[in-house]
């Protein structure tokens, strides 16, 4: 590495994507063990700049995790002061996360995008969260046909942590493959699911599978006035 700090900038409206994102590099590094989390949103910015500049005695190398800097109060000073020290030669890494996505027009966003140095992760859609599961499920080396992606997909919700909580499910299963009678044992339906396959059976007057589905959300205990 040279001797220029290492950044990055991580945000968008996806909070799961992103914070797993900025974590997944901050492992990956071999000084994680110095590694220092700063809750920006909650700090006086001398206090935030201090704990950047101030160096150890004995380390040589820190990681620093800055979450949430866009919330400070004093965010516009703040990051004046920051995106100066950036330009300067000090041996740390600084990784940035942000709970929200940051307009492009600003100049904390206009700094990192000029340096290559951002990462923007947006929420999932019903159209591009297949391709999300394809690529989920390869670096987990299992496997799924369409049917069986497109089950997970819906019983999930198209919720990306749910869905990854899943596969971690099924991969402690030894297998690697995902069936579909694999997730009728260990992927129960959303809520959502439910509610549908409730209308579908009023609609089409099934008497008693509208009461085993409806009997089903009370027992978990849902609230009646959404039902």
């Amino acid at each position: 590495m040279n001797n220029k700090v290492n950044y990055k900038l991580y945000h968008g409206n996806s909070v799961y994507l992103s914070l797993r994102a900025v974590k997944n590099a901050i492992s990956s590094n071999t000084e994680k063990q110095n590694l220092i989390t700063i809750e920006a949103d909650a700090q006086k910015a001398q206090q935030i700049i201090d704990s950047i500049q101030n160096q150890g005695l004995f380390v040589s190398k820190r990681v620093f995790l800055i979450k949430r800097l866009y919330k400070n109060k004093d965010k516009d000073s703040l990051i004046e002061k920051l995106l100066s020290l950036l330009n300067e030669q000090f041996p740390d890494d600084i990784y940035f996360w942000e709970d929200q996505k940051i307009r492009s027009t600003t100049k904390y966003l206009k700094f990192f995008k000029s340096n290559d140095s951002v990462e923007e992760y947006t929420q999932l859609n019903k159209r591009n969260f297949l391709s999300w599961l394809d690529q989920e499920l390869k670096e987990n080396d299992l496997k799924a046909d369409e049917t069986t992606k497109r089950l997970l997909a819906q019983r999930t919700n198209y919720d990306p942590e749910r869905c990854s909580n899943e596969i971690k499910k099924h991969k402690l299963n030894n297998s690697e493959e995902i069936k579909e009678s694999d997730l009728d044992i260990l992927t129960t339906d959303t809520l959502e699911e439910d509610i549908w396959k409730l209308i579908d059976a009023i609609n089409t007057e099934k008497k008693e599978r509208s009461i085993e589905i409806l009997e089903k959300l009370y027992s978990q205990n849902t609230d009646p006035n959404f039902i």
